[in-house]
């Protein structure tokens, strides 16, 4: 009886162990830029737009020479361009829509919005808008962080920025 109780413990450390080393390993497979752009998008409220071409394509050039979608890809997304293998599994071209915590939202196939040279963005921007960060509310944040900088005696910064 008191093997058993003794083992519990012992166990308990090494599946610890063993996730923690998961963890590290998963922390590893992603790439920096990506793993910046995370984030990135957590600190300005929005989502992360994976861009995987074909070689020799740079479709996040496309999206922002398209002037009738490059401002709200701006405002809305931290646009990574992925080449090689970063994520194997993905038919190219593709491009994937992340939260700032790596959850996929969504996965487009571009090839229907290429056309040689050309990009269709107006119909990207419609396949990505239902992804779109809802915005927050400011005055509510402010008030939050009122009632923080009261309770622990610090001041507030308030960061006017934008992605221009």
């Amino acid at each position: 009886m008191t093997r058993r109780l003794m083992t519990f413990p012992v166990l308990f450390a090494l599946a610890a162990g063993l996730c923690a080393q998961a963890e590290e390993a998963a922390a590893r497979k992603v790439p920096a830029e990506l793993a910046k752009a995370r984030s990135r998008a957590a600190v300005h409220n929005k989502r992360v737009l994976v861009v995987l071409p074909e070689p020799g394509q740079d479709l996040a050039a496309l999206i922002k020479k398209d002037r009738s979608v490059s401002r709200t890809f701006l405002y809305e997304f931290e646009t990574v361009q992925l080449t090689g293998d970063a994520l194997p599994k993905v038919e190219r071209p593709a491009m994937i829509v992340q939260d700032h915590v790596g959850k996929t939202l969504a996965k487009l196939d571009v090839t229907a919005l290429l056309d040689g040279e050309k990009f269709d963005g107006k119909q990207l921007l419609a396949a990505v808008k239902p992804h779109f960060c809802a915005p927050v509310d400011a005055e509510q944040k402010l008030a939050d962080a009122r009632k923080l900088a009261k309770k622990t005696g610090r001041n507030i910064l308030i960061r006017f920025d934008a992605p221009w």
